[in-house]
């Protein structure tokens, strides 16, 4: 059972920007005659939650996948050697936009050359990784969501340091593909030491590497983890979450759907709800918007707390950090 703080409702309210309002029902019944065409580049496998909550909005919206809607889908399956061919493959497809997720098909994209409108979801400051001029004016042909990750880390280190007040030494695991790891790894570094925390760097590339990780991370002594936004993380969190557990290890994730699934804390913007919100960025531009003019959104981090990981790792919240989460999963 997840309780929400009733003042929350959730991240999809909070992510509307000013005058990129919901598209009401009207707007819909006005949508243009024709087959639209949507190119998807993912770093993992498409057809999972996200793609139920992307999908829902675009019906939600007027687009019907296999009526007057095409999608075609690219995934890597988490390999990160297969996106470069796959985005100049998606591209050559000429589709009327492109949505995207996370750094490295962003990058893939942003190699390839393209003039398509590219929607993106899942990445952290995209001014600092080269991918749009400014937020409130992104210019070119990208634009989308950020969840702001990096600018989280100092706030998830201090949650963790409430958690476990007696922490000196964490490890990060550091994935090398991904094109913000260098950003990640600088803030961490920063604010651990201010904390007084060790940080300890370990190094994953695929989903494989994680058990020899974990175990990396116990000889090392560490006594907690900073789960950094990445989507090999992400896209093995059960696998992740599961090996903590049996370990007896806490983490703080950067993604509430972690905590949901089963991770001790997590905070930063919902994945599902930045989707959806894609969804939208996609509507306005098969409608003729251009991305150049449609501002970056940055969705709002959500505090969420697993009670029931919580008690099985020993662990007693402290009921400020309770009073402060947006949800609590029993």
């Amino acid at each position: 059972m997840i309780r929400r703080r009733s003042g929350l409702l959730v991240a999809l309210a909070a992510l509307t920007f000013a005058g990129l309002g919901v598209v009401s029902a009207p707007a819909v019944a006005q949508l243009r005659e024709g087959h639209f065409r949507v190119g998807v580049l993912v770093f993992g496998v498409f057809r999972g939650p996200l793609w139920t909550a992307f999908a829902e909005e675009l019906r939600r919206l007027g687009y019907v996948e296999g009526q007057n809607t095409t999608l075609e889908v690219r995934e890597a399956e988490s390999r990160e050697e297969r996106l470069p061919f796959l985005a100049a493959e998606l591209v050559a497809l000429n589709r009327d936009v492109i949505f995207t997720s996370a750094p490295s098909p962003i990058r893939a994209l942003k190699k390839v050359g393209t003039s398509i409108p590219v929607v993106f979801a899942g990445i952290g400051d995209p001014v600092r990784l080269g991918v749009v001029e400014s937020i409130p004016r992104p210019g070119g042909n990208f634009t989308g969501i950020s969840n702001r990750g990096d600018e989280l880390v100092g706030k998830r280190l201090q949650l963790l340091k409430e958690l476990v007040p007696d922490i000196i030494r964490m490890v990060m695991f550091q994935n090398p593909l991904n094109p913000s790891i260098a950003i990640t790894v600088e803030e961490t570094a920063k604010n651990s030491k201010i904390l007084g925390i060790e940080m300890i760097p370990i190094e994953i590339k695929r989903g494989e590497d994680l058990p020899d990780a974990i175990e990396q991370a116990v000889q090392a002594g560490a006594q907690a983890l900073m789960i950094t936004p990445d989507a090999i993380t992400f896209n093995y969190r059960t696998t992740v979450i599961e090996l903590l557990l049996q370990k007896h290890l806490p983490a703080v994730y950067p993604n509430p759907i972690e905590a949901r699934d089963g991770g001790l804390i997590a905070y930063g913007a919902d994945t599902e709800a930045q989707w959806r919100r894609a969804a939208e960025y996609v509507d306005k531009i098969l409608r003729g918007a251009k991305p150049a003019d449609l501002p970056v959104e940055q969705g709002t981090p959500i505090l969420a707390i697993n009670l029931k990981t919580a008690a099985a790792l020993g662990i007693q919240v402290p009921s400020a950090l309770l009073q402060r989460a947006d949800e609590l999963i029993e």
